[in-house]
């Protein structure tokens, strides 16, 4: 539990930092839901895999993002360790991701039997790339009201070895 003084809720759907984190989680959550929902009937039934077919094409695609989330996260790293801002870098990698994900989900959606793959693997790096940078970027912070003016400010909660 700590202590202080909490803000009431108006005051935090007033602070940018507050629409910026749920823009941030909506991108984060709704293409991975979309695609653990989507991919295995857009697969059978759009184009018309086997079950054997599907499991290795989805393999695939899982093995493609988990390989972009590797790369990005070393890539930020490494960006960081050059004096690149934090925020900066891991918001950039959320962008390019996260649009390099909506261009492959457009091209499935044109794309025939000869076509998806190409495009949903574009997919698996985008959204590899954009939930690697902000899984990479999260940090937790308690919101507070400031005693004496009302005004908001954050601290970083401790982190704990758990």
């Amino acid at each position: 539990m700590h202590s202080g003084i909490y803000p009431r809720v108006i005051n935090i759907l007033r602070q940018r930092v507050f629409w910026v984190t749920a823009a941030g989680g909506f991108c984060n959550a709704y293409p991975l839901y979309f695609v653990v929902t989507w991919l295995p009937i857009y697969l059978i039934h759009e184009q018309h895999l086997s079950m054997y077919d599907m499991v290795n094409t989805a393999a695939l695609y899982y093995a493609v993002d988990a390989a972009a989330a590797l790369a990005t996260g070393w890539l930020t790293d490494l960006c960081v360790r050059h004096g690149l801002a934090v925020g900066l870098v891991r918001k950039s990698a959320m962008a390019v991701g996260w649009s390099t994900a909506a261009i492959g989900f457009i091209g499935c959606a044109w794309a025939d039997a000869h076509s998806y793959l190409p495009w949903l693997m574009v997919a698996g790096v985008g959204l590899g790339t954009g939930n690697a940078a902000c899984l990479r970027s999260r940090r937790h912070w308690l919101v507070r009201e400031h005693p004496e003016g009302g005004a908001l400010y954050r601290t970083a909660l401790p982190i704990s070895p758990e």
